[in-house]
């Protein structure tokens, strides 16, 4: 597929492959919305077929440090652990609790502003309890079931049969329901984050009948489970030092393939370098040689003066020549055209003087 055919599939601009690229900045914020259209759909497609190890694994810990607790708390990790009675000694040891905090807890407070007001949607769960409120909230806006189906692109037979899907769409009025019923209704212990993190404390709790054993076969001294950070670190360590013959070689032969691929994709540009080389060549072994050869063979009165005219322009380097260049290819109307390229370094002094001295 060229850049062309990919611009008309995808309804793109795109000048180069250069230019595609996939950015999904802030993922955890409440305003990010993903696709499952177009490139980004074949994005996503591609992210689910990969192997674990190509993947960047994230969760909302560092969001909630970052987006919350640092920015609150402005004389650093010193204020936090003063007000809180803790004793973190980096803000990655912090972990982010998957439900709210108990009443009175001093979490409590920056835990629900993080998944009411911050935290993507796609990232927040409900307990079963909330359902009914939920149900209710949907009853009284829309009124009838056939709105409501219509609008969520749903087929529910009665208000009943409504619950809180565990996969919700990228978009759409029942994201923006739920949305609101989070940030509005839903009760503080009804709200639970999902993370990875979680998942993998999870895993841990049945691994191990209690977090004595964990410390001891991992050599830790964690006091719950709960306190376990998820190992970013780690995974892309370990994934480094697998691969690292594959990831030499990849840098090693990245940019000649780059190089190839862009040559073979355009066709003009292989064609326009090839048109340039000959050109270039056919006037370089055509004027040089003929003027050198006349300077050496018929010695006009002033050849001496001319090879010191030639020679001095050894001293000026080529970019002091830009201006004065490019000013005489516009009034010769030349500007964009092959022999703008060409006649500037057809003659050249040294190597007149050089092959003068050949002849």
């Amino acid at each position: 597929m060229t850049s062309g055919s990919f611009n008309r599939r995808y309804n793109t601009g795109a000048a180069s492959w250069e230019e595609i690229v996939v950015e999904e900045k802030e993922i955890f914020r409440r305003n990010f919305v993903s696709s499952s259209d177009g490139y980004l759909g074949r994005f996503r497609e591609f992210k689910a077929a990969s192997p674990p190890w190509m993947r960047l694994f994230v969760n909302p810990d560092g969001s909630f440090v970052n987006n919350v607790l640092i920015p609150h708390y402005v004389n650093g990790l010193e204020d936090f652990n003063q007000f809180h009675g803790t004793a973190y000694e980096s803000w990655d040891q912090i972990t982010l609790p998957v439900s709210c905090p108990a009443v009175g807890d001093p979490m409590r407070e920056h835990w629900l502003h993080y998944a009411r007001e911050v935290l993507n949607i796609q990232h927040l769960g409900l307990q079963k309890e909330a359902e009914s409120a939920f149900r209710k909230l949907a009853q009284e806006k829309y009124g009838s079931l056939e709105l409501l189906n219509t609008t969520w692109n749903t087929d529910y037979q009665s208000f009943s049969e409504i619950t809180i899907p565990a996969r919700l769409p990228d978009s759409g009025a029942l994201v923006e329901d739920l949305s609101f019923f989070i940030q509005n209704l839903a009760g503080p212990e009804q709200i639970r984050i999902k993370s990875i993190a979680e998942d993998f404390r999870q895993y841990l709790r049945e691994q191990y009948p209690d977090i004595e054993s964990f410390n001891q076969a991992a050599g830790t001294s964690y006091s719950s489970f709960a306190n376990i950070p998820f190992p970013a670190q780690e995974q892309d360590y370990y994934a480094f030092t697998e691969r690292k013959s594959a990831i030499r070689r990849e840098f090693m032969w990245r940019n000649y393939a780059m190089a190839f691929d862009q040559m073979l994709a355009d066709a003009r540009s292989l064609r326009n370098t090839g048109i340039y080389v000959l050109l270039s060549i056919l006037f370089a072994i055509t004027i040089n040689p003929l003027a050198a050869y006349a300077l050496s063979r018929f010695k006009p009165r002033y050849s001496y003066q001319i090879i010191m005219l030639f020679m001095l322009t050894m001293a000026f380097p080529a970019m002091v020549m830009g201006i004065p260049n490019f000013l005489m290819l516009k009034r010769l109307n030349l500007l964009n055209t092959f022999w703008a390229l060409v006649l500037p370094a057809a003659a050249d002094g040294y190597f007149i003087f050089l092959l003068k001295g050949f002849f």
